[in-house]
């Protein structure tokens, strides 16, 4: 097969591509929004009371991080922790703390060296 317009042909391959990029674009926003709306779902079945605690907690326990210590990544593992807690059936303030500076405390011991261990 013959172009008259070799200049065609590039474009119909550059279009391709394009349509290509957009539809992978769309396939990843599609994903992203199903992964938030199944989130909200998720969240729905949290009463007011218990998310509340929550957020009082996760305030509570990254006051206690300490400052070379703290990053988005240890907030992130906090907060998880936080909501598997809830869901687990933990909603009061005391038990979402507790669980909470459980990662806190993990994360701020020292290494331990493999001298004088007994």
């Amino acid at each position: 097969m013959k172009f008259a317009e070799p200049r065609l042909y590039a474009d119909l391959i550059n279009l391709s591509y394009s349509w290509s990029r957009l539809a992978n674009q769309i396939e990843h926003y599609v994903e992203f929004f199903e992964a938030i709306a199944e989130s909200e779902e998720r969240m729905l079945t949290l009463d007011q009371n218990t998310i509340a605690n929550m957020t009082a907690a996760l305030d509570f326990v990254c006051k206690k991080i300490p400052a070379d210590k703290d990053s988005k990544e240890l907030r992130k593992r906090i907060a998880d922790e936080l909501l598997r807690c809830a869901r687990s059936g933990r909603h009061t303030l005391v038990e979402l703390q507790k669980a909470g500076m459980t990662i806190v405390n993990e994360t701020s011991k020292p290494a331990r060296s493999g001298w004088f261990r007994w």
